[in-house]
């Protein structure tokens, strides 16, 4: 086992952790930007794919280009931010497997179907999105609102299905449920009121409950 972490390096990865809307003037050198970018890529991946491909947009002309194609309050971001990182996947990832995966020959054909390449280079990509937070965090460089605009964007391809079938499955079985409990208190209701005759009484009695 490995030494732990102190509490201020926990602190500054995850518990005091926060995203920001704004920066300060200042431009980062392409040394620490490298460095950044080093680190991040040596956090672990399924067969060390690796697909995910890092473009930082720090030039004037590339931020205006970046921003005219981003929407609401992200182009303001864009252009005052001394760096944006674009993450994206490659999809010829498995060319590369004989370097990044040699104990094991022919690794590349593992991914001769295109929907396991890409199902892989989305998850891995995404995955290593996180650690380039992470990485940024370590690095003493607040990550902006890379979680909101790089990593939940691909998540939600992922999730809005499985979100629509539960919602699908639960609004069914709601409206089952519900007309089995007002015709059951209804019956009790009309149960209850008929032997003093004031079934009407009981009725509204049992509307108010399935009210509430």
């Amino acid at each position: 086992m490995t030494a732990r972490l102190d509490a201020a390096a926990l602190d500054q990865l995850f518990l005091r952790a926060r995203s920001h809307n704004g920066w300060q003037a200042e431009s980062l050198p392409e040394s620490l930007l490298r460095e950044l970018y080093d680190l991040a890529r040596m956090g672990p991946t399924a067969a060390n794919t690796n697909p995910a491909r890092f473009v930082f947009v720090t030039s004037a002309d590339a931020k205006e280009k970046l921003a005219s194609v981003s929407s609401g309050s992200n182009q303001a971001k864009i252009k005052s931010a001394p760096a944006t990182v674009i993450i994206g996947y490659d999809l010829d990832f498995p060319e590369h497997m004989d370097v990044l995966f040699p104990h094991v020959p022919g690794m590349k054909n593992v991914f001769s179907d295109p929907a396991t390449t890409e199902q892989t280079a989305f998850r891995n990509a995404s995955l290593q999105g996180a650690y380039f937070i992470l990485a940024a965090r370590a690095l003493g460089l607040p990550e902006g609102s890379v979680m909101r605009r790089i990593v939940l964007p691909q998540a939600i391809r992922i999730v809005i299905p499985a979100v629509g079938n539960d919602f699908i499955a639960m609004t069914k079985d709601s409206a089952l449920v519900s007309v089995i409990g007002v015709q059951e208190l209804l019956w009790r209701a009309q149960a209850a009121g008929r032997p003093t005759g004031q079934s009407f009484q009981t009725i509204m009695f049992a509307a108010g409950v399935y009210w509430v």
